[in-house]
């Protein structure tokens, strides 16, 4: 939202207003990001979200975050599972998935799950078969920075899944 809405209440010792934090969260859980959270706040008659600098420079710290968190929840899961099972021989379960249907996508993701009465995501992992700054070098400077997208994968887009379950 713009910052004449001054009635949405701040999020604790920062200076973003807390419609602003779930917007930014919604718009990538939903895959739309900042053009598309413009395009439906328009459709709803709403006040255009954060302007697009602004909401790359929280992407970023959102990214560091992120990042934080999973790993810090990844090692707590294996710790607990540990504990819960007295052993470090687990038995786990693998699952991915292409960015595209089909067996053409460039990227894709996997994630190792534990198989007992309480399971938890242990790890994941993502493939890329393209690298921006290879592809396209003009166009990496207005990727955001901290953002690593970069080739990590040779192999056929059909193998892709149990290969990011194997790294």
């Amino acid at each position: 939202m713009s910052k004449h809405h001054h009635h949405c209440p701040k999020i604790v010792a920062s200076d973003r207003r807390n419609i602003n934090v779930r917007s930014q969260i919604g718009g990538h859980l939903c895959g739309i990001r900042h053009a598309g959270l413009v395009k439906l706040m328009g459709v709803m008659n709403l006040p255009s979200p954060i302007h697009d600098e602004r909401y790359s420079k929280w992407d970023r710290d959102l990214l560091i975050m992120v990042k934080s968190f999973t790993g810090t929840s990844m090692k707590k899961a294996v710790v607990e599972t540990v504990a819960a099972e007295n052993d470090t021989e687990l038995m786990v379960s693998g699952d991915g998935f292409l960015q595209t249907r089909g067996f053409q996508s460039r990227h894709g993701a996997a994630a190792l799950i534990s198989c007992n009465t309480k399971p938890k995501v242990l790890d994941i992992e993502t493939c890329s078969a393209l690298s921006i700054k290879k592809s396209n070098p003009a166009n990496y400077d207005n990727i955001i920075r901290s953002h690593q997208c970069e080739k990590n994968y040779d192999k056929s887009s059909g193998a892709m899944e149990s290969a990011a379950i194997l790294i």
